[in-house]
């Protein structure tokens, strides 16, 4: 970068960061997409259980 003027270096430093930030954020939303779709399993699961039980009648 020697010799690079300052306002390009400048512009580097904020497409960095920027990509930075875009990459933690595409790792939450993975992560986001991953606990939605466990949740939904969940859900599926106790459904299916409760569905499976014979009511219990007081």
């Amino acid at each position: 970068m020697a010799g690079m003027n300052p306002e390009r270096k400048s512009q580097d430093a904020i497409e960095q960061a920027n990509r930075k930030l875009l990459q933690e954020n595409d790792k939450r939303l993975e992560k986001w997409r991953e606990d939605r779709l466990n949740s939904f399993e969940r859900e599926r699961e106790i459904s299916a259980q409760n569905f499976a039980r014979p009511a219990v009648r007081k």
